[in-house]
């Protein structure tokens, strides 16, 4: 997969025994964190160079809490669009094996720095409402 993978580490070791405000800090930052990632694919997808349009249908999210951390995976699946990475880095001229020519490389057009860039202080707004009291 490729994409943006952002985690938030140093959160407690919760074990079994959690309490009431553990559990609903934890529900809450998973929650906050979704909506970040969610915020950040659709302004990926906004930003993305349609030709086809497959690459802007791949573009998604998924958030999980790993332990004490939680991930969010940020991009489009490879799977449905292994080029991704192409479009935001560019290519430089190659040799196409079998082809029997060489390609003259492509461009880069960002769309996910772009989208990380344009989408940060709502970012930052979401995930500090995280860390309000929870009641």
């Amino acid at each position: 997969m490729i994409g943006v993978s952002i985690a938030f580490r140093g959160l407690k070791a919760y074990g079994r025994h959690l309490t009431r405000a553990e559990m609903q800090f934890r529900r809450k930052m998973l929650a906050n964190t979704r909506q970040a990632a969610k915020l950040v694919a659709r302004e990926m997808k906004s930003g993305v160079v349609r030709r086809t349009g497959r690459l802007m249908k791949a573009i998604g999210y998924d958030v999980k809490l790993k332990g004490s951390e939680v991930h969010a995976w940020i991009g489009p699946e490879t799977k449905k669009a292994w080029y991704g990475h192409l479009v935001e880095g560019g290519a430089g001229p190659h040799s196409i094996p079998g082809w029997g020519h060489d390609h003259p490389g492509a461009k880069a057009q960002p769309y996910m720095g772009p989208a990380l860039k344009r989408t940060e202080q709502e970012q930052l707004r979401l995930m500090g409402r995280t860390f309000q009291l929870v009641a």
